[in-house]
């Protein structure tokens, strides 16, 4: 989400986050987890959590703002809470119009606006008040710099006047963070984690100010977590984050590949709406479950945005789709059957990687994930964007006695050389293939019966523009155990 008040472009599907180690170039430490315990411990247990978007327009008086606090319903809201089965609850504190749900001397004083456009009501004090006996643990979010359909606070704390993102510096960050402490001091260990929105680059955002920033949330609680935004990223972007900030306006094609980017807790962010904060449920049931599971299963943690009624309550079908949510999530996993039967491969974690295996590439035209070559529909294809040669990584999730790969390539987009790389640790790779002169189709590779959990294609050519076979596409990817092993992991 931004700060501004028009959405940017729809994402073009890109997970610019990191494999776990067992997929990653010898020498990547970028994978490698920090020493336990983290803070972030407790948000990896809680696994999923609600967000939202509260907030007003910029035309809204102060009086009409303290009225519209006034009638939120708290109790409500964490009765609606509890019944989700969530376990931490993330609510903005002010945004782009400058209202805060929370009063603020100190950003009075900055921004020399009467009457103030703090409300009288703490409301997040009273949200902690009535969250404490559930366990659901409370989160805040700020923007980095000040409101920016305010230009008046922005001229009184010295900022560029105007709608756009404006350019941070220390100057700026020791007073926004004089403002934040207020807050962390008021709230102590009751606020668990602060999300911080805007830290783009044109914004001059780095780690000096970052730490600015978390030195007045921890002043306030030491083991609070923090995330600052960069935009539809999944990525550590200062040094002091303790979680990524996870902005991503696709989650159904999302993949969380492990607990870790960068030493921070992998965490998304998205919206079950039609945008952040508004509109009907986008995703069935079933797809939010499935995508909230993987998340899960991988160590990950997601945040979902509801949209809220004026009386502050979460309106009644994202109820009913965090409810049924939580009841499907009770449930073990349907079995999956293979497409075809005794394909390893279906429906398995994979990856869009460059020719090296040690980069993650976007999905070409936002559209062709990596999870379209082992979905078992003909009508789907994975193929990256950006990089000509690549490779195509599925993980079968144990270690199975391979002989088999079958190749479904698209029918103008093939590889004219690849290989086949297997192995069974995703450090030392084994070639069972090397195809050249290779005009598509549905190759088939045969090998003797070699231990492997991972496996590769790796296209080296066509390597650059204006080449036959245009770029490697794969359509389905399967694998096989000789017959008589069943499918089994090789024990």
């Amino acid at each position: 989400m931004k700060t501004t008040n028009k959405m940017k472009v729809k994402l073009v599907f890109c997970l610019l986050c990191l494999l776990p180690v067992c997929c990653m170039a010898a020498g990547d430490q970028t994978g490698v987890p920090p020493v336990k315990p983290h803070p972030t411990d407790w948000l990896k247990q809680a696994g999923w959590g609600v967000m939202v978007h509260y907030f007003t327009g910029a035309e809204t008086s102060a009086e009409e703002w303290n009225k519209q606090v006034d009638a939120f319903d708290v109790p409500g809201l964490v009765r609606q809470l509890e019944s989700t089965g969530c376990r931490y609850f993330l609510i903005i504190l002010g945004q782009n119009s400058g209202h805060f749900c929370s009063p603020n001397a100190t950003y009075d004083r900055y921004a020399g606006i009467q009457p103030s456009k703090c409300s009288r009501r703490d409301l997040i004090k009273d949200l902690l008040t009535a969250l404490k006996p559930t366990g659901i643990k409370l989160m805040l979010y700020l923007p980095c710099q000040t409101p920016n359909a305010d230009p008046q606070a922005q001229k009184a704390f010295g900022m560029p006047q105007g709608a756009a993102d404006q350019p941070i510096d220390e100057a700026f960050a020791k007073k926004w963070a004089e403002v934040i402490h207020e807050w962390s001091a008021r709230y102590g260990k009751g606020v668990v984690g602060w999300w911080f929105d805007g830290g783009y680059d044109h914004t001059r955002f780095n780690n000096s100010i970052a730490k600015i920033y978390t030195d007045a949330v921890k002043r306030g609680n030491p083991d609070a977590i923090v995330a600052f935004n960069s935009g539809v990223h999944i990525k550590r972007l200062v040094e002091s984050a303790d979680y990524t900030a996870g902005e991503t306006y696709d989650a159904q094609n999302l993949e969380c590949p492990g607990r870790w980017v960068d030493g921070a807790q992998w965490h998304m962010l998205s919206f079950l709406g039609g945008d952040w904060g508004q509109g009907q449920p986008r995703y069935s049931n079933d797809v939010v479950t499935e995508v909230t599971r993987n998340i899960i299963e991988y160590e990950g943690v997601a945040t979902w945005d509801v949209p809220i009624q004026p009386s502050g309550l979460i309106s009644e079908p994202f109820m009913k789709q965090l409810t049924a949510m939580k009841e499907a999530l009770a449930k073990p996993r349907a079995p999956v059957v293979p497409v075809p039967p005794g394909n390893l491969a279906f429906r398995k974690r994979c990856f869009l990687l460059d020719v090296t295996g040690s980069k993650l590439l976007g999905a070409n035209s936002g559209k062709y994930f990596a999870k379209n070559g082992n979905d078992g529909d003909p009508a789907t294809m994975a193929r990256p964007g950006g990089e000509w040669p690549w490779t195509y990584h599925v993980d079968l999730g144990a270690i199975h006695p391979l002989n088999r790969i079958v190749i479904h390539f698209d029918k103008d987009c093939i590889a004219t050389e690849y290989k086949v790389n297997v192995s069974a640790d995703g450090q030392k790779w084994t070639t069972v293939a090397h195809a050249r002169d290779a005009t598509g189709g549905k190759p088939e590779h045969t090998f003797q019966p070699v231990r492997a959990r991972f496996v590769r294609i790796q296209a080296l050519k066509p390597d650059g523009p204006d080449q036959k076979g245009t770029q490697m596409g794969i359509v389905e990817l399967e694998a096989y155990a000789p017959k008589g092993a069943g499918g089994k992991p090789n024990q």
